[in-house]
């Protein structure tokens, strides 16, 4: 299985996956985390969100943070997304709100449409002067 890119291996996690679902066997965190140290940005990604969420691995934000930092570098868009809302909450991450609107709209200009809508609202709430679930005054008025 070394000889697999990291896409295949991710192919064949996602089958494992679906399979272990439906049997309620084990998910296939080896070959997941096989994709990812082939550093393609979705298998990157999906290893991230099982630290995020605990599937399979004890939760680990901070773990997660990491990851999702790579495959943000890598222009991922989801986990642009993903990791501006891990730096607006402080979620494995010091909070950082302007890292958060970074990333925001980072995955906003790679058409993240979640991205997108929660950049616009910041616009919208900065022009009211009001808060919002994630974009709080500080973060609109630092970026916006």
């Amino acid at each position: 299985m070394n000889d697999m890119t990291g896409q295949e291996l991710l192919e064949r996690t996602l089958i494992l996956a679906r399979k272990a679902e439906r049997t309620g066997g084990p998910y296939p965190l080896v070959e997941l985390r096989q994709a990812a140290e082939k550093e393609y940005p979705p298998a990157v990604y999906a290893l991230a969100t099982w630290y995020l969420h605990g599937r399979e691995v004890k939760k680990n934000h901070k773990r997660a943070a990491t990851l999702l930092r790579k495959a943000a570098d890598a222009g991922f868009p989801p986990a642009e997304y993903d990791l501006a809302v891990c730096y607006e909450l402080g979620s494995g991450v010091k909070k950082n709100l302007v890292k958060a609107f970074g990333y925001y709209l980072r995955a906003a200009n790679n058409c993240d449409i979640d991205a997108q809508a929660e950049v616009a609202r910041c616009f919208y709430l900065r022009d009211r002067n009001q808060e919002g679930p994630h974009c709080r005054r500080k973060l609109v008025s630092d970026c916006g």
